[in-house]
């Protein structure tokens, strides 16, 4: 059986490859979590915050203004 998706418009991934990526970024995050590093670092925080509805719990904007103060 062809297993194979072709969606137009969007980039051909290795779907394996990708998910074992996935797979690696949430064990480091656990274990960090578990070490009690739970700093919030999205990829892009122009993308990750405009729609999160938990501006009051994160602390992602504290740090653009400490990096900002230290330029």
């Amino acid at each position: 059986m062809d297993q194979t998706v072709v969606i137009p418009g969007a980039d051909s991934i290795d779907l394996a490859a990708q998910v074992g990526n996935w797979r690696q970024i949430l064990n480091s995050l656990g274990e960090q979590f578990l070490s009690g590093h739970a700093e919030g670092d999205p990829n892009d925080p122009a993308k990750a915050c405009r729609y999160c509805a938990l501006t009051v719990l994160c602390r992602c904007g504290e740090r653009q203004k400490i990096e900002v103060d230290e330029a």
